[in-house]
């Protein structure tokens, strides 16, 4: 009895600090890719977590003065060539405020988060604990890739649209 009261006291404080609430979920399965860090794996919306990419109509410049570029659709397309048509395996403990699963997601033991921050796509974000995808960052800045190529507006300092319950950025 005892045990059944600590495990329902227990239950009850992680439901009060986590906002929005999520049980752990592992899917395995193929990946529909929806932006440059959003993919959908049977159903399921995951925003892969420790980055953020720029939205699907977001421009970059090469440098200033120069013609803008679709870099978002070019981010979309980098994580399509990271997943093709490969088995995706989401690991997830918790839901975003737009309802999305955060989740560490592979495809044969590969990061999707470090490949794409390799490629020079994504950034990391602000607040993550996590050196892998910060280090490469900064070898993907080193080198000018992807968005690296010039100036560039970060990803949390433009402003996003949702609509119908949706996602889009």
């Amino acid at each position: 009895m005892l045990k059944a009261v600590l495990a329902v006291t227990s239950c009850a404080g992680l439901l009060l600090t986590l906002a929005p609430c999520a049980r752990a979920e592992s899917l395995t399965g193929l990946a529909s890719v929806i932006d440059g860090d959003t993919i959908q794996v049977s159903g399921t919306l995951m925003q892969l977590v420790d980055i953020d990419a720029p939205g699907r109509d977001q421009v970059c410049v090469q440098a200033a003065g120069d013609a803008a570029w679709r870099c978002g659709e070019d981010a979309t397309v980098a994580l399509l060539n990271l997943v093709g048509t490969a088995v995706v395996t989401c690991e997830s403990e918790a839901l975003d405020q737009f309802n999305r699963r955060l989740a560490r997601c592979t495809v044969a033991g590969q990061d999707l988060a470090v490949g794409l921050v390799e490629g020079g796509w994504p950034v990391p974000n602000e607040d993550c604990a996590c050196e892998s995808v910060r280090a490469a960052a900064l070898r993907a800045q080193a080198a000018g890739l992807g968005i690296w190529i010039g100036p560039f507006t970060l990803p949390w300092e433009r402003p996003a649209v949702y609509y119908l319950g949706d996602f889009q950025d």
